[in-house]
């Protein structure tokens, strides 16, 4: 019996090298060594974030503006005075839209010491509403009141009755950030992020169709501490960019966010301070 044991002991010890053995010879027959791995194509690693849910990013697209600006990141020089009713109303769209952007818009004024009054299209406004145009955009603060007023300072191109009730309150609180002059928190003045500078622009190109110059404006760049205002970054901000992992070397990704984080709340506040 003892016998027995041992040569059964000595076969599984043979079976156990020559299994190691042929996982050598397997690895040694690829094209790729462990010390060298293959750089994965534009292809691979856009097929390889398909396989993730990607699709919940922001798509928020910016036109161009002028860099003369101003909060959680924000312009300076591009506020409205504190205690300032804005006057806002709608060039199109239909009624469960504005009821839409009403509710969530309002949000802000919980914070800031601003009030938004909602007039007729033919009425004055400072900011003008568009659902007709292309992509989910508004021009910075004050910069809204350049446009002419049959013209949007702002659009929102997907808010249709099926769009998701929370998705769609990003969206327009993202974008009323930018109406009372926040910028997007990914340009932070004091957050470096190690970019895959490539595949960044391959992969808005091929999402958005957006070139080298509209990306670089609204991802890559980072703001001068000369020309914003700001806090601590803050990953939670309604003013955050989605982040799939794959653009940052280092695979770190970032959430969509839903709602105002405690530090878009208090920002606000800071910008537009209620007075006594």
């Amino acid at each position: 019996m003892f016998i027995f044991i041992l040569i059964n002991v000595k076969i599984l010890y043979m079976m156990k090298n020559y299994l190691l053995l042929s996982c050598v010879l397997l690895f040694s027959c690829s094209t790729e060594s462990p010390e060298s791995p293959r750089e994965l194509t534009m292809g691979e690693k856009m097929a390889k974030m398909e396989s993730c849910d990607i699709e919940n990013i922001c798509t928020t697209i910016e036109p161009e503006m002028s860099r003369n600006q101003t909060g959680r990141v924000s312009y300076k020089g591009l506020y409205w005075k504190p205690g300032q009713t804005i006057k806002i109303k709608f060039i199109d769209g239909v009624s469960y839209q504005h009821d839409r952007v009403k509710k969530y818009a309002s949000e802000w004024t919980k914070y800031a010491n601003l009030k938004f009054e909602w007039v007729e299209p033919n009425a004055y406004a400072e900011i003008k509403i568009s659902f007709k145009g292309k992509g989910n955009w508004s021009l910075v603060g004050i910069n809204s009141e350049d446009t002419r007023q049959n013209e949007p300072s702002m659009n929102f191109s997907n808010l249709s009755k099926n769009y998701n009730e929370e998705e769609g309150g990003e969206v327009i609180l993202h974008e009323f950030g930018h109406a009372l002059g926040l910028e997007h928190e990914l340009q932070h003045p004091l957050k470096s992020f190690q970019w895959d500078i490539p595949f960044v622009y391959y992969y808005y190109d091929y999402r958005y169709k957006w070139n080298k110059e509209k990306v670089d404006l609204n991802v890559i760049n980072k703001f001068s501490i000369n020309e914003v205002d700001y806090d601590a970054f803050d990953k939670e901000s309604i003013m955050m960019y989605s982040i799939p992992s794959g653009l940052i070397l280092d695979y770190i990704s970032f959430s969509r966010t839903y709602k105002l984080s405690q530090g878009d709340k208090k920002s606000i506040a800071k910008i537009y301070p209620k007075t006594n």
